[in-house]
């Protein structure tokens, strides 16, 4: 006997978001199903025999897997344009002939194109501005925490020393914050 693999329904589609969303699976199942005529055990194990609906379980699943929000740039990402501009290279902006090939400025490394035409449409002339290799370094840092944290951390018990003027005319006096254990 051949079985046909059908697609879940809209009622388990319905009673599987109703789950995820926090009801109870049995206040899923009457809202989602017809239980008028339905006693409470009934109901219970309809719900249950659902739950255990392979194709009901995997929706869920799926349902309560988070999402990548594919509009923000992940770290992975951001990674990839900070090496794009660090490794960057005036020649592969150009075409045999030493001129710059407008088709080929699809960059991230590129800050600008600045263009100008001279009368006639004679000459142009095309100037790039590349975004700046250190900067994109520093950034790279950063995100990968190569740089030792600012220094927040207690030395010697001593947190802060702050020097004030005790009263006008008078001497000043130094006053010592120590760290509280």
């Amino acid at each position: 006997m051949v079985t046909v693999d059908r697609p879940i329904t809209q009622k388990q589609i319905g009673f599987a978001t109703d789950v995820v969303l926090g009801k109870h699976q049995n206040a899923a199942y009457e809202k989602n199903y017809d239980a008028t005529n339905m006693s409470q055990n009934a109901i219970s194990v309809e719900a249950s025999r659902l739950m255990d609906n392979p194709k009901v379980s995997l929706f869920i699943a799926e349902l309560r897997t988070p999402r990548k929000d594919e509009t923000i740039a992940d770290l992975e990402e951001r990674k990839r344009i900070l090496t794009e501009i660090l490794r960057v290279k005036t020649s592969q902006f150009v075409d045999e002939a030493g001129v710059i090939d407008k088709k080929r400025l699809d960059s991230h490394a590129i800050r600008g194109v600045d263009e100008l035409r001279v009368v006639g449409g004679r000459a142009s002339v095309i100037k790039l501005k590349l975004h700046d290799k250190i900067h994109a370094i520093a950034e790279m840092n950063k995100m990968e925490g190569s740089y030792a944290p600012e220094r927040h951390e207690v030395l010697h018990g001593i947190v802060n020393v702050h020097i004030h003027p005790w009263e006008a005319g008078k001497p000043f006096k130094q006053v010592t914050e120590t760290a509280e254990e």
